[in-house]
């Protein structure tokens, strides 16, 4: 019975949790019902918006975070007093800001003078260091900073009342380490300028955090302008170099840009404060007319030796080299216009001194004493390698010549439809070999009536532009054209022409295919690749050949073999070799097993030089073959047969550079060619060796690489299993 009266009161109260729970489910609805309604209500709106107002307002009228202001001077001026005022005078919690001044220097009367006027504010602390400049000071300072932020303002410059509160606004998140502000100059006359580069920089950026930092690169050629958390900045960054005594903010990013946290700066595009710098003559960075020359020249050519040593170092990650790289090209155009400006006695001054640099990124163009117009179909950025060597050769024509210089303007054609883009090349290198560049024509190809419109529109661009020199290159014969229109009607130009390949002939050994059609004022189309090579042994004053071979072929089919006229300003230059430097700029992620020999080939192949050759490395197993190419189905399958060839896409060429001196050796193979004189050099030889690659060359008949001459060349005539097992390791 008692477990009967159990198992009922069990019951019951089941019963009557079944009941609760359903009223439980009935309130649950209604207010779902109300929740629906409040969602529809037009408060819903002016609650969410006012609840994001709050929170995005709050953080800046009750955040406070502690700053110190650092503020190096080292000698007396009338604008001192204003700079630190305008600090104490901040709309802003008073306790909150701290003013280190920095005195730098021997001037001990002035260091007096700075403890006396502060002693009493205990806001402001006077420190001293014996060594003199505007970086020694600010390391010097750090140490006594113990604050949350930080904060670098020169001494002739100023802040207006809102900045510091401004600033801290947008410090919303944990993420934020550094915030850029405003900057404005205002010149003697009162006259403010808001337009400067650092605003343009910030505005291209936008509002708010910035990742990645390419679009705010150009304000951090400042360290001032900026609200730092001291922690970063204390324990994070390479400290300003205190050897220097002007640039040393560039200096300072171009070492730390990279040691920035991803997503940690904020951007104030919108900023109603500003950083307002005092533009005056006799500042370091604005020099007297006695020592601007100094600063324009010698210091400039320095300051880019220095950064180039940082672009050349393979551990700098590439957000890093492109800001040094930006930097180093802004010193460039600086000093170009300084240049400009300069008598003919100062200009001669300023070559001597930028000429005496070995620094590929010093833009000798810029300074050239001569003039010069390069009509370069084929051109950088274009992957081309007619156009790779025609960069390579403006330098080299100016050497020739002993001419103190040729100030380029290169005139090429739009090649962006038949050819793919090498902008690293045209960053890194090409752009520091000329001067300023005109694209003529929207579309290119290779017909001899498009070639012959490009020519005379080219020179019709150029026609009234005086030059001391004029370079054609072919591949495309268009470059000929306007060159021999130009020299005809510029009598003292020398004309320096140059030959890639022949124009005539085919790589085939027989004359390439023209239309015959043409008649009446057209018929000279009939036979127009004859024509041009004419026109340029009749018109040139030198002429170039890659190699004898070239020269002795073309000069034997054309009938000019015998021309001492032609003979007499014929040139023979193998592709240009540059600086090995180059091959330091980026590092790679190719796989390499250091315990294998490998073998590298760039390139794509064509019927008469085929990769047949290449694969017979493959049957030693010691050896690995890495193939950088176009991926077709034939050369995927080859990667699935052979577990010893490795197969990437093609790599842009100063990649290339980077990849060659972890390789043992480079592969080149000559042209099948049919004739008894083959007329074509790999231009490929040249870049392997510039990069210090050690070259296994396949030498085929009476080839021009049988008589190139280089002590990392390795000729063979044949790769059978005698020089395929003889091969070592080259490289650790």
């Amino acid at each position: 019975m008692m477990e009967d009266k159990n198992i009922r009161s069990l019951r019951a109260s089941v019963r009557k949790l079944q009941r609760e729970n359903l009223a439980l489910k009935r309130k649950v609805k209604s207010l779902e019902r109300i929740a629906k309604r409040y969602r529809r209500s037009p408060y819903d709106f002016f609650f969410r918006a006012l609840k994001k107002t709050v929170k995005t307002i709050l953080p800046s009228l009750f955040y406070y975070p502690s700053i110190t202001v650092i503020i190096p001077t080292y000698q007396r001026n009338d604008l001192f007093q204003a700079s630190v005022d305008s600090v104490l005078q901040q709309k802003y919690k008073k306790r909150q800001l701290h003013v280190i001044v920095v005195h730098n220097g021997r001037d001990a009367a002035y260091f007096d003078y700075l403890n006396s006027k502060f002693q009493s504010m205990q806001r402001v602390s006077v420190i001293h260091t014996d060594e003199a400049g505007c970086a020694m000071a600010r390391e010097y300072a750090k140490k006594y900073i113990r604050t949350k932020w930080m904060f670098f303002l020169d001494d002739d410059d100023y802040l207006t009342p809102g900045y510091f509160k401004e600033l801290v606004g947008c410090i919303r998140s944990k993420r934020v380490k550094i915030v850029c502000g405003k900057v404005v100059d205002v010149y003697k006359s009162g006259a403010m300028q808001e337009d400067t580069y650092i605003n343009r920089s910030l505005k291209k950026a936008g509002n708010g955090i910035v990742d990645p930092y390419g679009p705010i690169s150009s304000a951090f050629a400042l360290a001032t302008g900026k609200l730092y958390e001291t922690t970063m900045f204390k324990h994070d960054f390479v400290p300003f170099n205190i050897a220097l005594q002007h640039t040393e903010d560039v200096d300072f990013w171009v070492n730390n840009l990279d040691r920035i946290p991803r997503g940690s700066v904020w951007s104030c595009a919108n900023a109603k404060e500003a950083y307002v710098r005092r533009v005056r003559p006799g500042s370091i960075s604005r020099p007297s007319k006695e020592a601007e020359f100094k600063f324009m020249c010698n210091d400039q050519v320095a300051s880019i030796e220095r950064y180039e040593k940082r672009l050349l170092d393979k551990n700098v990650g590439t957000k890093q080299k492109n800001f040094i790289l930006n930097i180093i090209w802004i010193i460039n155009k600086r000093m170009q216009k300084y240049y400009n400006a300069l008598d003919d006695e100062g200009r001669n001054a300023f070559r001597k001194i930028a000429y005496q640099s070995n620094s590929g990124f010093v833009n000798r163009s810029f300074f050239g004493e001569k003039k010069g117009i390069a009509f370069c179909h084929n051109f950088s950025p274009a992957i081309d390698a007619s156009a790779f060597v025609a960069s390579k050769r403006l330098s080299q024509i100016a050497d020739y010549f002993h001419c103190r210089g040729i100030d380029w303007t290169v005139i090429s054609a739009d090649m962006s439809r038949v050819r793919n883009s090498d902008n690293v090349w045209n960053t890194y290198y090409a752009r520091f070999q000329y001067t300023r560049k005109r694209v003529v024509g929207v579309d290119t190809n290779s017909l001899i009536t498009v070639q012959d419109k490009w020519g005379n529109d080219a020179y019709y661009q150029i026609r009234d532009k005086h030059a001391d020199y004029v370079y054609s290159r072919s591949m495309w014969i268009g470059s000929h054209i306007a060159a021999s229109r130009y020299k005809k009607s510029h009598k003292n130009v020398v004309w320096i022409a140059e030959f890639s390949d022949p124009v005539v002939m085919g790589t085939d050994n027989t004359p390439k295919k023209l239309d015959q059609n043409y008649t009446g004022e057209m018929e000279i189309f009939n036979d127009y690749y004859h024509y041009v090579e004419q026109l340029v042994y009749e018109g040139a004053d030198k002429i170039i050949f890659t190699n004898d071979n070239q020269k002795q072929y073309m000069l034997a089919y054309s009938g000019n073999l015998h021309n001492e006229e032609v003979l007499k300003k014929s040139l023979v230059w193998n592709h240009p070799l540059i600086s090995s430097d180059y091959a330091k700029l980026f590092s790679h992620d190719i796989p390499i097993d250091k315990n294998k020999i490998n073998i590298a080939y760039f390139g794509i192949f064509y019927k008469n030089r085929g990769a047949d050759e290449l694969l017979k490395f493959l049957k030693n197993e010691s050896i690995v073959v890495h193939l950088f190419t176009r991926r077709t189905e034939e050369i995927e399958s080859l990667s699935f047969q052979y577990p010893n060839l490795a197969v990437y896409d093609f790599v842009p060429l100063l990649k290339m550079y980077s990849i060659i001196p972890d390789m043992d050796y480079c592969f080149v193979n000559d042209l099948a060619f049919p004739g008894e004189l083959n007329p074509y050099l790999p231009s490929k030889i040249s870049d392997y060796l510039s990069a210090g690659g050690f070259v296994i060359a396949l030498v085929i008949g009476n080839s021009p690489m049988r008589h190139y001459q280089h002590d990392h060349l390795i000729k063979t005539e044949c790769i059978d299993d005698d020089f395929v097992y003889s091969l070592t390791k080259r490289r650790s």
